[in-house]
């Protein structure tokens, strides 16, 4: 999920001012780094479009797959292995590469390992229901395989691509110097736009389900072709002995206790900000995987079961299929419209101010999960994913301006990435304890509803944000500053703004 904004922002204060970043905010120590071209930076961040594409089919294709496999529960069940490995994953891989001594980087590595294991796992779950006939006998049955296969290819691809997302964000602030981590913050949003229309697109205008194998091969190649553009044009610096001073204190170990540590002692502002990141996620689980499943099952009142393979669909069986493609072609303008949207918020927030923007975008969310729990109508129902787009564009934009770029500078970066996962990862993990058995019980329909209710518990919860002037007290945070000699970096340190882009109000 997107987590960039097109500029740097005061964390506590809610006020962004135009100019270079101040001497606090200064590039680690060492040499200085070149700047890049507008080209480069493109190739720096184009891998964004394949992982977002990977996410995107993931979301279009991967439940209502499973769920024409015969099992409704497991469809639902098999998201709890998203934010297991982000919280696993993403600390483990951000401390590791933070210590890489490969002489092809600190990131690249786990980049390229990351991308061979998507594209194995993509071919594992398009191929599934195939391998499952023929390696599985009637004693295990085809389908129970079949299941049993795309189940374990869901997990590893969760995996991978966290394996390489966490890498992939902090590429821009190994390599760019500190003056283009906006442009190269805004390239990337770009990139992951360009990747969610591209796969919602092409979901639209083909049957995904009886041409998943086609579907799932325009993904690796796209993952194939640019990750290798941005593997090719990142030069990184190789973890040097400067590096090493610290390195008995960021292992993996290190770094989970560091950032278990960071969740209690978090000053009162930044856990407020983390509330309201919770509850609107809670929200967003509760829609994104359900959206094409609702579509088919609820709006278009199909049958998800799987089609005879020596005739055509029944009438309920097509209905369904045609849901989902309904459902991805909302999603399709759903991402445009958050892409053009997230042009349109920095100067909505300067005019209006954070907390109206940040409340109305989730009691708008509220208000349109609450409605398609009543939707039957296909052109409504296509409208209300549509408007999505504005909420969504607005959760990914707000709460990270706010907490400030923790990663922006030192040698942890990967370590503070992880952290950051964790106030998404939550809500998903709890939101698969339950919805499996909410769907089983009535239908998509009530798990938007619910989703509408953590919304607007969310538009609450931002009311009571504290946005403070950065002229009073500091704030801890985990971003490391050098002590008074420059020479080492403490992790346990006061808040010094990031530079920021606009003026606004609170």
């Amino acid at each position: 999920i997107n987590a960039e904004y097109m500029g740097t922002f005061n964390g506590f204060s809610g006020e962004m001012v135009l100019g270079a970043p101040p001497p606090e905010c200064a590039e680690p120590l060492g040499p200085p780094r070149p700047r890049l071209s507008l080209l480069r930076l493109m190739g720096l961040t184009v891998a964004l479009v394949g992982v977002q594409f990977c996410w995107s089919i993931e979301f279009v294709v991967a439940t209502p797959y499973l769920d024409s496999l015969g099992n409704k529960t497991i469809a639902q069940v098999v998201w709890c292995f998203g934010p297991i490995s982000g919280f696993v994953v993403g600390p483990m891989v951000g401390a590791m590469s933070d210590r890489c001594r490969s002489s092809w980087g600190r990131r690249r590595p786990f980049i390229l390992v990351g991308m061979i294991v998507t594209v194995l796992s993509m071919l594992l779950f398009s191929w599934s229901r195939q391998l499952g006939e023929a390696i599985f006998d009637d004693v295990i049955g085809h389908r129970g395989g079949a299941i049993g296969l795309a189940v374990f290819a869901f997990a590893l691809m969760d995996l991978s691509i966290n394996t390489m997302q966490g890498p992939l964000r902090v590429l821009i602030a190994d390599v760019a110097p500190r003056d283009q981590q906006t442009q190269g913050q805004s390239i990337a949003t770009v990139m992951q736009a360009i990747g969610d229309i591209s796969a919602n697109l092409i979901a639209s205008r083909i049957d995904t389900l009886g041409s998943i194998r086609t579907f799932f091969f325009i993904g690796y190649a796209a993952m194939i072709v640019t990750v290798g553009v941005t593997l090719a044009v990142a030069n990184e610096t190789p973890f040097g002995e400067e590096d090493a001073e610290d390195e008995n204190n960021t292992g993996c170990k290190s770094v989970f206790v560091g950032l278990a540590a960071a969740l209690f002692k978090m000053p009162k502002g930044m856990v407020r900000v983390c509330i309201v990141q919770i509850f609107s996620w809670f929200a967003w689980f509760c829609y994104l995987p359900f959206v094409t499943l609702w579509m088919g099952h609820v709006v278009f009142d199909g049958d998800a079961s799987e089609c005879p393979a020596d005739g055509g669909c029944n009438p309920a069986q097509q209905r369904f299929r045609d849901g989902v493609q309904w459902g991805a072609l909302g999603l399709m303008i759903k991402a445009a419209v958050q892409f053009v949207f997230s042009f349109l918020t920095p100067p909505l927030v300067a005019n209006v101010g954070i907390k109206p923007v940040f409340c109305s975008a989730l009691l708008l969310l509220a208000g349109v999960l609450g409605a398609m729990a009543f939707t039957m109508n296909h052109t409504v129902a296509l409208i209300l994913v549509a408007a999505t787009g504005i909420p969504f564009s607005i959760t990914n934009i707000v709460p990270f301006a706010i907490i400030g770029q923790f990663f922006s500078s030192g040698g942890s970066q990967g370590a503070f990435m992880g952290l950051l996962n964790v106030f998404v990862c939550l809500p998903q993990l709890v939101d698969t304890a339950y919805t499996a058995f909410l769907t089983a019980w009535k239908s998509e329909a009530l798990v938007l509803g619910v989703g509408g209710g953590w919304a607007a518990t969310a538009a609450v919860s931002v009311l009571f944000l504290i946005l403070q002037d950065p002229s009073q007290p500091t704030y801890e945070t985990l971003q490391p500053v050098a002590d008074q000699e420059g020479q080492n970096f403490n992790h346990t340190a006061t808040y010094q703004p990031p530079a920021v882009i606009a003026s606004v109000r609170v």
